[in-house]
């Protein structure tokens, strides 16, 4: 079995002179944790981040963002499954 407890952080990183948010940080995080007949077997975080400028126009920023959250599951997707697929060969080659 696997739990996954996941979040998205989304943080102004930087201002301009009149206070308005001129950079972005989304960030993501995926705890996992692997079961096999309820003994946990392997545990990890996994985090990707990812800095931006603002945009004038609101709706391209929004389209931005989720261009850039689509990309970071992606990465996180593959870092996971690496993971996975490791912790499967040594939990084989444990017994």
């Amino acid at each position: 079995n696997l739990n996954l407890n996941s979040r998205i952080v989304n943080t102004i990183t930087s201002k301009d002179k009149k206070g308005n948010p001129k950079r972005f940080l989304i960030k993501i995080i995926i705890a996992l944790k692997v079961f096999e007949n309820d003994i946990l077997k392997g545990e990890r975080k996994f985090e990707e981040k990812f800095e931006y400028n603002n945009r004038s126009n609101k709706f391209d920023l929004k389209q931005y963002e989720k261009n850039i959250t689509n990309n970071l599951i992606s990465k996180l997707s593959d870092k996971i499954n690496t993971y996975l697929i490791s912790l499967k060969w040594y939990l084989k080659h444990l017994k």
